[in-house]
């Protein structure tokens, strides 16, 4: 009750689009029709890969810029909102040098260095 080998496989890829016995011939042809179509395939996927990319990037690059200017304008009504500083002085005239730079007569001053 043995089956012949060739008429099983035949009947399993029965329903196969491309048909099993070919000749050399048109083996040949429809490898060639195929390769060129994976090919084809191929840089298609590579171009897609390459779009998603960019858009990736893209995106990426506009929420830093958002995130910065988001943080630039708390930053400035923060810093706008808030008084001067009290212990600053706003005018330089006003500044006193400080007692133990006054009290150091051996520093430097402009008029000994400008020789």
């Amino acid at each position: 009750m043995a089956q012949d080998p060739m008429s099983m496989f035949s009947q399993i890829w029965s329903g196969a689009t491309v048909p099993l016995m070919m000749n050399p011939e048109q083996l040949d042809k429809k490898i060639d029709e195929l390769r060129l179509v994976q090919s084809w395939l191929k840089i298609n996927l590579q171009m897609l890969d390459a779009s998603l990319a960019a858009m990736e990037m893209q995106r990426d690059t506009r929420r830093q810029f958002q995130t910065a200017f988001q943080n630039m304008s708390t930053s400035a009504s923060s810093m706008s909102s808030t008084p001067s500083m009290p212990n600053m002085p706003q005018d330089e005239s006003k500044v006193a040098p400080s007692p133990s730079v006054a009290a150091d007569s051996s520093s430097p001053t402009v008029d000994s260095l400008a020789m």
